[in-house]
């Protein structure tokens, strides 16, 4: 996001913030979306937010489940 969070995209306008594991439905201004780079994934890993990454795959220790699309 524009104020510095690391958010995941679930897809279907559906984002996650990875720090509270809150979901949240930001409007488009609120973003300026790139890959997470090493440095960032590193803290993430220092603060326990993440147990390990590769080139693919970021393993989360714990965040909420997705909320199920009710259509």
């Amino acid at each position: 996001m524009n104020n510095g969070e690391v958010i995941i995209d679930w897809g279907d306008n559906v984002f996650q913030d990875v720090y509270t594991g809150e979901f949240l439905k930001p409007k488009n201004k609120d973003f300026s979306r790139h890959l997470i780079q090493d440095p960032q994934l590193d803290y993430l890993k220092k603060v326990g937010i993440i147990s390990d990454y590769d080139h693919s795959t970021v393993y989360f220790n714990s965040l909420p489940e997705r909320p199920k699309n009710e259509d």
